[in-house]
C-alpha cells in the first residue's frame, strides 16, 4: 500500500469515526427532543383535563378566577406562574379539536362554561368523556393514594382497530373483520359495512351489515383483526342507531314486551338508582316492595342473566313466558345442588 493510499485510508477511517460521532450525537439529540416533546404534550394534556374539571365543578368561571385557581394549584403549577391569556385560548382550541368539547364565554356574566351538544347521543358522549376526564384529573392529584384506589379491568380494544372502524364509518367504507365466535375454533373473514359502535357493560360492539343482515360483533378477544377496505357502501340516510337499539337490552334487538318486576325490600332502591332500561318506570310502591315496568326485548340472554343475578330479591310478574323462562333456569340451578336438599 502506497503512502498516499495509506494516508487516504487513515483519513477515511477518521472521517468515518467523526461521522459516527456526529450521527450518535444527532440521534441522542433526537431522543432528548422527542422525550421533551412527549413531556410537554403530557403536561398540556393534564392542563386540558384540569381546565375541563375546573369548569365542571363550577357554574361558570371568569378568566380572572381561572388564573387565580391556576396559580394556587400546587400540583400542576408549583411555581405559581400566571395563566397567559394566549395560552388559555390555545387550550380552548386544543380541547375542542381533541375532545370535541366546546368551552364558550358568556358575554353577560363574563364566565366560561362547557357547552354540551343538544343531541342526546353526542351530549351523552360528551358528558361521559367529561366525567372520565374529571375523575382522571382528580386521581392524578392524589397519586400518594396509589394502592388504595382500585380499577376494574375491561377488555382491551386495539386503538388502531377503533380508528380504522371509525374512519371507515366516516367515509362509508367497508372493513374486513377477522372474527371467531366463542365455542368455535376457526376464524371467519367477513367483509362488512360498519353502521355504528355501541358500548355495553364496558365492552364495545360493532353493528354492521353482513350480507343482507345487520349483525352485532363484539370487539373483544373474539375479534382477531380489522382492516379498512378501499370499497364504499351506501349507508342509509334514514338509519337511526338510537332508534335501532331503543328496545334492546344491551346489543340484542327484538320486539319489545312489557315486563313487570317486583323488587323486594331495599332491592327497589338499586332499581331506582340504576335503572335497567331507559323505559323503566315505577308503577307501584309499598313499604315492602316496588313494582317496575319496562318495555324491552326479552329474548336477550343478557337480560335473563341480569334478572337471575338479582336472586330472590325480585319476582318477574309478567309476561308469563318470561316467568316460565325464569322458573326453568331456577329449576336447572336447583338440580345442580340437589344433594343439599336431601
Amino acid at each position: 500500500m502506497t503512502h498516499t493510499t495509506w494516508s487516504s485510508w487513515i483519513k477515511s477511517i477518521s472521517n468515518s469515526k467523526d461521522s459516527m460521532r456526529v450521527f450518535a450525537r444527532t440521534r441522542q439529540n433526537d431522543y432528548i427532543w422527542e422525550a421533551k416533546t412527549n413531556q410537554m404534550a403530557h403536561n398540556d394534556f393534564k392542563r386540558y383535563v384540569w381546565l375541563i374539571e375546573t369548569l365542571n365543578r363550577n357554574d361558570g368561571v371568569s378568566f380572572e378566577d381561572l388564573d387565580r385557581i391556576w396559580q394556587d394549584d400546587p400540583v400542576l403549577n408549583p411555581d405559581e406562574a400566571p395563566l397567559p391569556l394566549k395560552t388559555f385560548y390555545n387550550h380552548l382550541k386544543a380541547i375542542k379539536e381533541i375532545f370535541g368539547i366546546s368551552i364558550q364565554l358568556n358575554r353577560k356574566d363574563k364566565k366560561y362554561r362547557v357547552v354540551t351538544d343538544d343531541s342526546d347521543n353526542l351530549g351523552s358522549m360528551q358528558r361521559a368523556l367529561m366525567s372520565s376526564l374529571s375523575l382522571n384529573g382528580t386521581i392524578e392529584r392524589y397519586k400518594d393514594l396509589e394502592g388504595r384506589i382500585l380499577y376494574e379491568e375491561e377488555p382491551y380494544v386495539y386503538p388502531e382497530w377503533m380508528r380504522q372502524i371509525m374512519h371507515a364509518m366516516k367515509f362509508n367504507r367497508k372493513i374486513r373483520l377477522d372474527y371467531r365466535k366463542y365455542g368455535e375454533d376457526t376464524i371467519s373473514y367477513r367483509e362488512i359495512c360498519p353502521y355504528c359502535l355501541k358500548m355495553f357493560r364496558r365492552r364495545w360492539y360493532l353493528l354492521a351489515l353482513d350480507g343482507k343482515e345487520l349483525k352485532t360483533f363484539a370487539l373483544d378477544n373474539r375479534t382477531e383483526g380489522v382492516k379498512e377496505l378501499d370499497k364504499e357502501f351506501d349507508f342509509p340516510k334514514d338509519f337511526d342507531a338510537g332508534a335501532f337499539f331503543r328496545d334492546a337490552f344491551g346489543v340484542r334487538n327484538g320486539k319489545p314486551l312489557e315486563v313487570q318486576v317486583k323488587a323486594l325490600r331495599n332491592e327497589a332502591d338499586y332499581w331506582r338508582s340504576a335503572p335497567l332500561h331507559p323505559s323503566q318506570k315505577e308503577i307501584e310502591t309499598t313499604d315492602d316492595y316496588a313494582v317496575f315496568s319496562l318495555n324491552v326485548n326479552i329474548d336477550a340472554w343478557e337480560f335473563i342473566q341480569e334478572l337471575l343475578s338479582r336472586g330472590d330479591r325480585i319476582e318477574v310478574l309478567k309476561p308469563t313466558g318470561l316467568r316460565r323462562i325464569m322458573a326453568m333456569h331456577i329449576e336447572a340451578m336447583r338440580r345442580l345442588y340437589a344433594e343439599l336438599w336431601q
